[in-house]
């Protein structure tokens, strides 16, 4: 008998995002954000310690994402992609300038944003295609390292 055929399985939700820190809905949340914004989405893969408090993202007006992640540590990481803040350059402010650094792949400036402190990788700011990431509550080494950790999620 001929061998058959096996079915190759197609990409579903949660693989397409799997690099993503959370649960197979979290994966699902992005991957389904992907399928749907205009702009390239991108997910934190962090260490275990950390995990996804909050999330959301609207299509209008170019479409946008708010991510929030936290850990035990009380270490806070807050992301912006798309257009969520074009029209508002109070949300790219910075007190110093501390030289580059990386959003993922994206090559971004990285900015002392406020006592504390609160450490900032901004690329495109003030674009309808802007992505930042804000951590505080940690040193900025400890930054530069987890802002390099967000992953593109792949377009289905």
């Amino acid at each position: 008998e001929a061998p058959t055929d096996t079915p190759t399985p197609t990409a579903t939700p949660s693989t397409l995002a799997s690099a993503c820190t959370g649960t197979a809905d979290h994966r699902a949340f992005f991957a389904e954000a992907a399928s749907l914004l205009s702009f390239d989405v991108y997910c934190a893969a962090l260490p275990s310690n950390w995990w996804l408090q909050a999330t959301q993202y609207q299509q209008p007006e170019g479409g946008q994402l708010t991510i929030t992640y936290k850990n035990l540590s009380g270490q806070i990481i807050e992301v912006g992609e798309g257009n969520f803040c074009s029209s508002d350059p109070s949300c790219w402010v910075s007190t110093s300038d501390l030289g580059t650094a990386s959003f993922g792949a994206l090559p971004g400036s990285l900015k002392l944003r406020a006592a504390g402190p609160v450490y900032a990788v901004y690329v495109s700011p003030g674009t309808a295609n802007g992505y930042s990431v804000t951590g505080q509550g940690m040193s900025q080494s400890d930054f530069v390292t987890l802002a390099a950790m967000m992953v593109k999620v792949p377009k289905p």
